[in-house]
């Protein structure tokens, strides 16, 4: 199976991301345990500019994470 690139952009939400791609969860997974919170849980609906700016992320990086982890999938 041929992975498919992934865009994720600043205006998609956590839920739009993870239901995009679901192996996206476990850099969700990672980012929560630095801030002590389940970001799926508590921030679902908020945007990734709004995660990064309420959390101290830099954005570009977070974005970069979940591409990451996306580019896995059919690896």
């Amino acid at each position: 199976m041929e992975s498919a690139a992934r865009a994720f952009t600043p205006q998609m939400s956590v839920l739009d991301v993870v239901a995009a791609c679901r192996e996206t969860e476990t850099v969700f997974a990672r980012y929560s345990e630095w801030v002590g919170r389940c970001l799926c849980c508590e921030a679902l609906f908020d945007t990734l500019e709004q995660v990064a700016e309420s959390h101290g992320f830099d954005l570009a990086v977070l974005i970069a994470d979940l591409e990451a982890a996306a580019s896995t999938v059919g690896r």
